[in-house]
């Protein structure tokens, strides 16, 4: 089982799920650099550079200023946010190929050893009606120090 302790805390798991694209290549046939950049897209990395820096520049307390996985928990409570409102590309961007981007969420049925272990998943439809999926797990402790 993932445990996010194992992993510092403010890591997501990226799990390798079939993630067809208009070729229908898996995410694992991708080239490495392509693999990492969708790795860091649907883990949220570049939204978590810019929240920070906005909570910096605002003079705000970082999201671990009260909980050392304050990034997993608030990812949590975006995602379910968020959840099931598509990202549509604008019908003008002839150069796109992807269509519309989904995130659903997941919240396990029971914690585990004082972790609440959660799914995203972010579903892309193409602009050739191809779909696919990538999944995320990770956890917040439910009883931070």
């Amino acid at each position: 089982m993932l445990n996010s302790a194992d992993a510092g805390r403010n890591e997501c798991f990226l799990t390798r799920r079939t993630f067809i694209f208009r070729s229908g290549l898996d995410l694992e046939q991708l080239p490495n650099s392509l693999q990492q950049e969708i790795g860091r897209i649907s883990k949220l990395e570049y939204f978590k550079r810019e929240l920070t820096g906005f909570l910096q520049e605002h003079d705000l307390p970082r999201l671990s200023a009260r909980r050392p996985d304050g990034w997993p928990h608030f990812v949590h409570l975006y995602a379910k946010i968020v959840e099931d409102c598509p990202l549509v590309m604008s019908a003008d961007n002839k150069t796109a190929t992807i269509d519309k981007v989904t995130l659903r969420f997941e919240l396990a049925n029971q914690p585990a050893d004082d972790e609440m272990f959660y799914k995203m998943t972010w579903e892309v439809l193409d602009r050739n009606g191809l779909t696919g999926d990538l999944l995320i797990l990770n956890s917040f402790s439910l009883k931070p120090h």
